[in-house]
């Protein structure tokens, strides 16, 4: 088998919630991630292939371009993380006249887990009908297409996934319902149990994998 040069992929610019522009080995490449129409995108777990290959186009030639329809990525794990972090702090040590979580406090949603379940599932669905209408596929026709390889491919472990994001989303949601407050209900039931489907169209996983990467 033919030895690969194996690359790292840089990050330049999102374009839209499905492609970013890419630098790999001094050129630059439009990269196909998430697509809001395929489901499998959602589940990466189970459909690791979305994760081991994408489909690159050659835009070297017209980088400024598509650098000046770039837009900044405003949600990361990191800055999910340090968020979380400060508000742990903030509930845990601050006085109960400035505590978000004392001052958002009902009884209300203790006795109404259900409607806060089905009102998160009207908010998913909200949250794909927008990715839908809002990405828009580029035309690329005109470049060329090539294909990026993850030389390290992940492997399909349906069980340990499943159980993952059952455990994980069940977790979620005691820690939205603890305290019964509408912090915890927003930040642990409405945004992060969301984001565990939704994770590949809120971070760019290649730009953190190091030289893994060959192209075809």
């Amino acid at each position: 088998m033919e030895k690969q040069q194996l690359n790292r992929v840089e990050k330049i610019t999102k374009l839209n919630s499905r492609y970013y522009l890419v630098s790999i080995c001094g050129r630059y490449y439009i990269l196909d991630y998430a697509n809001p129409k395929n489901y499998k995108d959602y589940l990466v777990g189970l459909f690791p292939e979305r994760l081991n290959s994408y489909d690159i186009f050659d835009v070297t030639d017209d980088k400024n371009i598509f650098l000046k329809k770039g837009k900044n990525s405003k949600v990361t794990t990191k800055g999910a993380t340090i968020f979380l972090f400060l508000y742990l702090i903030h509930i845990t040590i601050f006085p109960n006249n400035i505590n978000l979580a004392y001052l958002t406090r009902s009884e209300y949603i203790y006795n109404h887990i259900s409607l806060f379940l089905i009102l998160n599932i009207i908010i998913f669905i909200g949250i794909l009908l927008y990715l839908n209408m809002t990405t828009k596929e580029i035309e690329l026709s005109k470049y060329e297409s090539r294909k990026l390889f993850n030389s390290k491919p992940r492997n399909r472990k349906w069980l340990t996934y499943i159980s993952s994001l059952i455990i994980s989303y069940l977790a979620l949601w005691i820690l939205a319902i603890f305290g019964t407050n509408y912090c915890n209900l927003i930040l642990f039931g409405f945004i992060f149990s969301n984001c565990l489907l939704l994770i590949k169209f809120i971070e760019f996983q290649p730009s953190f994998n190091g030289k893994i990467y060959y192209i075809k």
